[in-house]
């Protein structure tokens, strides 16, 4: 009965081992393949004349999660879109292009380019024919 209960342990850390070299094997997989998605987006970005989007995105690691990350808002209206719009809670609307400073009470809005959004489908898409195949 020892030898029995000994022998299960062993197969269970066997296991426990295998699953976590799996793990870790994946979890590489996955952020050099989450390095080239951030990659992607930020070149896509850059080539809409949005120099200062060229390193827009990045990847962030933890312990169990990688996450694609971004400090500006500009990716999401970029991404997203936004309609005609003047100012919600001042006289102006005040940005900075090329160092030159605009005022003005009303913008035409941004068309949603989806750039990330159609990244992240091709990415999900990978992963699942990597689960798949």
């Amino acid at each position: 009965m020892n030898f029995e209960i000994r022998g299960q342990e062993k197969q269970k850390e066997q296991i426990l081992q295998i699953s976590k070299s799996t793990f870790e094997q994946w979890k590489k997989t996955i952020s050099e393949r989450m390095n080239q998605l951030s990659e992607e987006i930020n070149s896509a970005y850059s080539r809409l004349g949005s120099g200062g989007l060229a390193d827009g995105t990045y990847i962030e690691e933890a312990d169990t999660s990688i996450s694609l990350k971004t400090d500006t808002m500009v990716i999401i209206w970029l991404d997203w879109g936004t309609d005609a719009h003047g100012p919600v809670s001042a006289k102006f609307l005040h940005f900075v292009i090329d160092g030159q400073h605009i005022y003005t009470k009303w913008v035409q809005g941004i068309k949603a380019h989806r750039i990330v959004q159609l990244a992240v489908d091709r990415f999900i898409s990978e992963l699942e024919g990597w689960f798949k195949g």
